[in-house]
């Protein structure tokens, strides 16, 4: 019986290695020209010494296929921008507040960017050519890689992986579409003050939380606007001390971790459930072959949490389960339904017609002014199964037909609590007065820039000094996002001006907008003046009616050399900064309106907003109307429906929404 076994066993692993080597062989033919480069790279582990690299190297090869990049016509110019950053970082003079040192950093790095494309213009949509790894990756690219990561894996605190987990999360040369380039090497020995300084530390994950805390005191989001799709080199990122987006943020952590033979992947919200876009962050696998989530430079394991209601989260691999690469080359990675993990989750089950249960059929997600398709189901008993979906949002099941999202039921709203409940309009009808159309996302970071504005006062005078100025009226409560008006009694004056709380603190969030009107409404116009340190960029940051413009406030030092128009520098006293106008003729002042910095999702007087319902598959009007000042109503609203608010005259923001008890409910 024994020999039965053993010879049982030993078929399948011929089978196994068979399917293993022609899935290889199926590999090199596809490279081409490039062929012969993989092949030495396989030669040159050949030898029974090197047989761990040499299996190391299959899985890096078999992998190539899915992969691709894209390269941009300013590719050098990105990589001698960065090398610029850090040449100049040696020489910058900072001051003892972090965040002051990250805006003249960024101030710094704008100005070499921008000096680059001010010659060169924008960058266009077709300066980029796309790439595939299987064509483009050399011998010694993928040689340096392997070594390097073998040399990583050696640290104390890697030692628990095992070899699988070692290629799939420590090995791979890239996390996502960015460009190629061979970071190993320079990351590798630049963080060499980690591995000597966490020698006789054993576990990974206090490993990343140290690493984190130094990105981030070290690494800043600079959020740069123009960037090749794809992102930009690990190596660039690095040496820049830069990120231009969560996808950049969550490569550069885990080409770090990797660097140092910690187990790392990116982890994907492809639609989040209450707000629009999509969001990558990371995961660090600790040596029982745990995931843990943390975001680059700011959260660590321990402290993380998702700051918005997701639908779905993935865990992304570089490799893929296929057995074959015939099906379809350049597929999308493998990824792993992560969701439970991080989230309250439940199963959703949809009935549909008995002519579509051998269909695909989708749950589709609101994102971007329309319906996605998000997750396909499976066919359970006589329903349709979508497992471990996130809670508190609203799903529409469908198909696809024609390249077109066709609905095959009504949409289904999930409480925290885990009810379900299709929405359907009601013959009953309600009336509502609306004051934005997209939910207040983050109320940890516009609640403190409303208070900033706390203690800023309003003040005449006859004399540009302002001496014996009258206050006409200071802010003592937290505003809100919209723009505040206060009628006071008419004041004549020749001088007005806006007085800032006191600068305590740096970055302190100044006014989106300040007006002064007259009686009949109109605004009164002037001179700008102000106090020392105030641009004309500043003000005019202040006084347009562009509510997204902005300005923040740091106390001047020797280091600081602003030119952006959105920080001032203050050089009065903590107490005396302030803007103002030197009004033109003789002139009453009755309404001051102010707006603390915003999202400019509110509702604005003068523009058009239409309300729609969902009935019967599409999207119904209930009508058009211009908003009075900071809200609109709309009568006739069915009951139980499912809504969405639009701004016809501009903006982007809008989500979808019940309302239930005379409340909004955002999905």
């Amino acid at each position: 019986m024994k020999k039965v076994i053993q010879a049982i066993l030993g078929i399948l692993l011929t089978q196994a290695c068979s399917v293993e080597d022609n899935k290889l062989a199926q590999v090199l033919e596809i490279a081409g020209k490039n062929k012969s480069e993989l092949e030495k790279v396989l030669n040159y582990y050949s030898l029974p010494g090197d047989s761990l690299k040499y299996k190391a190297a299959v899985f890096l090869i078999k992998n190539l296929p899915y992969h691709s990049f894209i390269i941009s016509k300013h590719a050098n110019a990105y990589d001698s921008i960065c090398d610029s950053i850090l040449v100049l970082d040696q020489s910058l003079l900072l001051t003892n507040d972090s965040l002051t040192n990250r805006a003249i950093r960024k101030e710094n790095f704008e100005r070499v960017w921008g000096g680059y494309f001010s010659n060169t213009g924008e960058i266009e949509n077709d300066g980029f050519e796309t790439k595939h790894d299987i064509q483009e990756v050399k011998a010694d690219y993928l040689i340096d890689n392997i070594e390097y990561a073998f040399m990583a894996w050696e640290n104390p605190w890697s030692k628990g992986y095992t070899f699988d987990e070692f290629c799939k999360y420590i090995l791979p040369y890239r996390i996502g579409s960015e460009p190629l380039d061979a970071w190993r090497p320079y990351m590798y020995e630049e963080l060499k003050w980690v591995r000597d300084s966490l020698k006789n530390i054993n576990d990974p994950i206090k490993v990343c939380g140290f690493v984190n805390k130094w990105i981030q005191n070290t690494i800043y989001d600079e959020r740069i606007v123009q960037v090749a799709p794809g992102g930009i080199k690990v190596l660039n990122l690095f040496k820049g001390k830069i990120w231009s987006s969560c996808y950049d943020q969550t490569a550069l952590g885990i080409s770090i971790l990797r660097t140092l033979g910690i187990a790392a992947a990116a982890s994907t919200i492809p639609h989040w459930g209450i707000r629009s876009g999509s969001h990558e962050f990371n995961a660090v696998l600790d040596a029982a072959g745990k995931w843990h989530s943390f975001s680059t430079g700011y959260l660590n394991p321990e402290e993380f949490y998702l700051d918005s209601r997701a639908p779905k989260v993935y865990l992304t691999k570089f490799f893929t389960e296929l057995d074959s690469v015939d099906a379809k080359l350049y597929q999308e990675r493998t990824t792993q339904d992560i969701t439970s993990n991080l989230l309250p989750v439940i199963n959703i089950a949809v009935d549909v017609s008995d002519s579509l249960m051998n269909s695909e059929v989708f749950l589709c997600v609101f994102d971007k002014k329309s319906w996605v398709p998000l997750t396909k189901g499976k066919r359970v008993g006589n329903h349709i199964a979508f497992m471990n979906m996130g809670r508190e949002m609203a799903y529409l099941p469908a198909v696809i037909r024609n390249g077109q999202v066709s609905p095959v039921g009504n949409p289904i709203m999930v409480n925290m609590a885990g009810s379900i409940k299709y929405i359907q309009p009601q013959e009953k009808k309600i009336s509502y007065k609306f004051d934005r159309k997209y939910p207040i996302l983050f109320p940890r970071v516009y609640d403190p820039r409303c208070k900033d504005m706390i203690g800023g006062r309003f003040q005449i005078s006859d004399n540009i000094d302002f001496k014996n100025a009258t206050d006409i009226f200071t802010i003592k409560d937290q505003p809100g996002l919209q723009v505040e008006s206060v009628k006071i009694s008419p004041r004549k004056a020749k001088y007005v001006r806006y007085v800032f709380p006191t600068v305590n603190y740096a970055f302190k969030s100044g006014p989106a907008y300040l007006g002064f009107y007259d009686s009949e409404f109109k605004k009164i116009e002037g001179t700008y003046i102000s106090s020392e340190g105030v641009t004309t960029e500043n003000i005019k940051q202040i006084f347009d009616e562009d509510l997204l413009s902005h300005v923040k406030v740091v106390q001047y030092e020797r280091a600081i050399n602003f030119q952006r128009s959105d920080v001032i520098a203050n050089k009065a006293s903590k107490d005396s900064l302030w803007v103002g106008m030197k009004l033109n003729g003789d002139v009453s002042i009755a309404d001051i309106k102010y707006c603390a910095r915003n999202d400019k999702n509110g509702i604005y007087g003068g523009m058009r907003y239409e309300l729609l319902y969902w009935k019967n598959d599409n999207w119904l009007s209930l009508g058009i109307k211009y908003a009075n000042d900071a809200n609109v109503s709309f009568n006739n609203i069915p009951s139980g429906a499912l809504l969405w608010l639009r701004n016809l005259d501009e903006g982007e923001d809008e989500r979808i929404f019940v309302i239930d008890k005379g409340q909004i409910i955002w999905m």
